[in-house]
């Protein structure tokens, strides 16, 4: 039970921590009302909100990829790792897939 909930409270850490790069890469309510504007007098509007579009949707598949490849990382750790050093391998399985996982999400071609 123990091994559970060891395993179990680093699965959530990882959830966490998957967030952060969405949050330190977010833009202000501003920045996209004030390039949506300026946009719109060069009759690049549609243009701009499509770029936007697309742009988000890539955040999302990528955090997406983060969150999924983290917790099959450490699971898949914590399962090949034996012994007292359950808990390594399952940050480090953890970390390696959000890496993977973020990596291949990225890269990925979306509908734009």
């Amino acid at each position: 039970m123990r091994k559970f909930i060891t395993s179990a409270i680093a699965a959530a850490s990882l959830v966490g921590i998957a967030g952060a790069p969405q949050l330190a890469s977010a833009h202000s309510y501003h920045h996209y009302r004030h390039h949506g504007y300026h946009n719109s007098h060069n009759g690049n509007y549609a243009s701009a909100r499509h770029e936007q579009s697309c742009e988000s949707a890539r955040r999302r598949r990528a955090n997406t990829g983060t969150v999924i490849g983290g917790l099959g990382g450490a699971l898949a750790g914590n399962a090949l790792s034996h012994g007292g050093g359950k808990l390594g391998g399952t940050l480090i399985g953890g970390g390696v897939g959000a890496v993977v996982g973020h990596t291949i999400a990225d890269r990925r071609k979306g509908d734009c």
